[in-house]
């Protein structure tokens, strides 16, 4: 039996080393080298950013609680679905270590839904945390971005409590789905926010909340014109009693990464239309 031609000898070596590193390959590609059992994992369903003193941030987690949330646990009644934990560092990520350091289990920050950033945070800059928020594979840029107004983000986390939702994620899903039913409020995410913020073609908003007194007491947030009937409101000014505390209501206002100005309940109606999120409505 004859050699085979010294090129075709060389084409076969060439197959045969091709063929054992695809091998390889989808040997180590194969599997889940990184799963971990749900009991070693904590979710972390959203996130409230605050300004702390000395250039840090303090940062409040909201943990779901498994036990309270399973199918088993309505026969409780009245089981916490989460809780929340705070800590003060000099960065986001800083903080999610000591988060770590804190709880027996992993956190996973993919089911985040929502961010709120305290009104003194947004004021001094947003930039380099959100420099974070991209780099960091964890956080979705579906994530719905809030602006707390007259207080910290920690406050509206602390005062949120639908009455109708056992479960404050579907609160936050609700509330942005149904932002165009009144448009007395945007509908940002993260995304969006980020591409607005470095695009230079527009300015970056959000909604804002905040929480309401309860007391039944109007506080509006301008006069009326002639001929005009409706008031126009920031989250703390409607006159409302019972319920949920925290209310979203109005646009906070960015220049850059800073935030510069709020709309009222009206003027944040006035934006969605002429952004054509404003589908229906009592005018």
């Amino acid at each position: 039996m004859g050699r085979l031609a010294p090129g075709r000898e060389a084409k076969g070596i060439a197959r045969l080393a091709a063929l054992l590193l695809l091998l390889a390959v989808a040997l180590l590609a194969g599997g889940c080298n990184g799963g971990r059992e749900t009991d070693e994992i904590t979710f972390v369903m959203s996130m409230a950013i605050d300004a702390a003193p000395g250039d840090q941030v303090r940062v409040t987690y909201r943990l779901a609680r498994p036990t309270a949330m399973g199918a088993e646990a309505g026969k409780g009644g009245g089981e916490r679905t989460s809780v929340l934990v705070s800590f003060t560092a000099s960065s986001v990520m800083a903080t999610r270590d000591l988060l770590n350091s804190q709880v027996a289990r992993t956190p996973n920050l993919s089911h985040v839904n929502a961010i709120v950033f305290g009104e003194e945070l947004a004021r001094r800059g947003v930039g380099e945390i959100f420099g974070t928020f991209k780099r960091f594979r964890e956080f979705r840029g579906s994530m719905f971005v809030f602006v707390a107004h007259g207080a910290t983000g920690e406050e509206i986390l602390k005062s949120n409590n639908p009455p109708l939702e056992r479960f404050i994620p579907r609160w936050v899903e609700g509330m942005m789905a149904t932002m165009n039913q009144s448009g007395y409020y945007p509908r940002t995410f993260l995304h969006d926010f980020y591409a607005a913020m470095k695009g230079g073609s527009g300015s970056p908003h959000a909604a804002l909340i905040g929480v309401n007194p309860r007391t039944g007491a109007e506080a509006a947030a301008g006069g009326l014109t002639a001929g005009e009937k409706t008031r126009e409101y920031l989250p703390g000014g409607v006159a409302m009693e019972g319920g949920n505390p925290v209310i979203v209501l109005g646009t906070a206002l960015f220049r850059g990464d800073r935030l510069v100005g709020a709309l009222t309940s009206e003027e944040s109606r006035m934006l969605n239309i002429l952004r054509g999120q404003f589908d229906r409505g009592f005018l």
